[in-house]
């Protein structure tokens, strides 16, 4: 029997938590009336009632928010990772940053010199560009092959092995699952990646952020770190964030195992200060330590919340025109909108519109991702049973009203 319910609608529009996803679109204009947002990849969830209790507790007992160590966190998610993914890590290899969009500048700084390229997957998560261009490196873009039959994003390899071999290539920065499309890869085709990278001399960084919200049960998550071969090769990020919707809490997990690598990002760090509070410690230690069956109840929910969309759209006029990506990994869902751009001759900015104006929604605009997302957006699926049910029939009533 579920412990929590998730149909429970939160109220964050326009409240006193300023939320960024109910205020505003991923333009960063206001929200029209009654739109729908569903692009930032926060949760509409409440978080699990053990977190709530234990920041509550702590303020009760001790209400004091002075300097703090990290003791006893380590442990937690030394513990939650061999649980979770039988990866057995050392206290020494975990550091902590505010997210991982800050964990990327501090690692891509600690690998690569200014001018250098670091590659990345694309279409991918878009922070991961300007992290790139901001410690002065050169943006390399390989393209996930898109099969239009199957809806199936896979890697490029003769690209990456081509890419890689250019000697000014020093580091990949790699999501898994991958953001925005909802791949898992397999750890066969991280192996074979990273055989290709590491031959080539390049490390390897990898946006694991969604790795605890596996939807596809017929998927498994295995850190590429966590297998010998690579794991002196490789910086590992993973969070509490995304997987117990923390993400205003800031913290982030970061596992290096090579002692130069972690020596040069624990360097990073200090020159930029980076550090993180009390309250997140509590937060995420609870989440780890006592949360699970939360975790395990929200994924099965979005599941469900992915399969009522894939369902609506496969039986419905719209089935020819709007398509979802399969997802395996994390609470985003890919549409591809390539047949709708090409009958009613469509740019990127009239497929925005279409969305905006049309179908009352705010999504993620999927060229943000790269050249390669121009014809998708990006959905998050982490809301209300409610919410879902009025976005597609908003997105039905939108496309009704251009085929006229």
């Amino acid at each position: 029997m579920c412990k929590v319910n998730f149909d429970k609608i939160v109220e964050r529009r326009k409240n006193e938590t300023n939320s960024v996803k109910w205020n505003y679109g991923f333009d960063g204009n206001a929200l029209k009336e009654n739109q729908i947002p569903m692009w930032v990849a926060d949760m509409d969830f409440e978080a699990a009632e053990d977190i709530g209790k234990a920041i509550i507790e702590y303020i009760k007992t001790y209400n004091s928010y002075g300097y703090f160590t990290f003791d006893g966190y380590h442990q937690i998610v030394i513990d939650w990772c061999q649980k979770r993914y039988n990866w057995n890590i050392k206290k020494e290899w975990i550091s902590f940053t505010q997210g991982l969009v800050q964990g990327f500048s501090c690692a891509i700084a600690s690998l690569a010199k200014q001018g250098e390229n670091v590659i990345l997957l694309t279409p991918t998560y878009y922070p991961m560009f300007n992290a790139i261009k901001m410690q002065g490196c050169q943006v390399v873009e390989s393209n996930l092959l898109y099969n239009e039959d199957t809806l199936s994003f896979t890697i490029d390899y003769e690209d990456i092995a081509k890419k890689a071999s250019d000697k000014n290539t020093t580091v990949a920065l790699i999501g898994n699952p991958q953001n925005p499309t909802g791949r898992l890869y397999s750890i066969e085709e991280m192996s074979k990646l990273a055989d290709i990278l590491i031959e080539n001399n390049v490390k390897i960084i990898c946006d694991d952020i969604h790795c605890d919200i596996i939807v596809d049960k017929s998927k498994k998550y295995i850190p590429l770190a966590s297998i010998e071969k690579y794991s002196e090769h490789t910086i590992s990020m993973n969070a509490p964030s995304k997987t117990f919707n923390l993400a205003g809490l800031k913290i982030s997990n970061i596992i290096i195992k090579n002692e130069k690598i972690r020596n040069a990002f624990a360097f990073e760090c200090e020159r930029f200060c980076v550090n993180t509070n009390i309250l997140s410690l509590i937060a995420c230690s609870t989440a780890y330590s006592k949360c699970e069956y939360w975790l395990d109840e929200v994924v099965e929910y979005i599941w469900n919340n992915y399969l009522y969309v894939k369902n609506y759209l496969e039986n419905s006029i719209l089935k020819d025109y709007i398509k979802p990506v399969p997802l395996e990994g994390s609470y985003l869902l890919f549409l591809d909108n390539i047949t709708l751009m090409k009958e009613f001759n469509m740019s990127v900015s009239n497929l925005k519109i279409f969305y905006t104006n049309k179908c009352n929604l705010s999504l993620d605009d999927g060229i943000a991702f790269g050249e390669t997302g121009k014809s998708f957006m990006r959905l998050n699926l982490a809301t209300s049973r409610h919410f879902i049910e009025v976005a597609m029939d908003n997105m039905l009533s939108g496309f009704n009203k251009i085929k006229k």
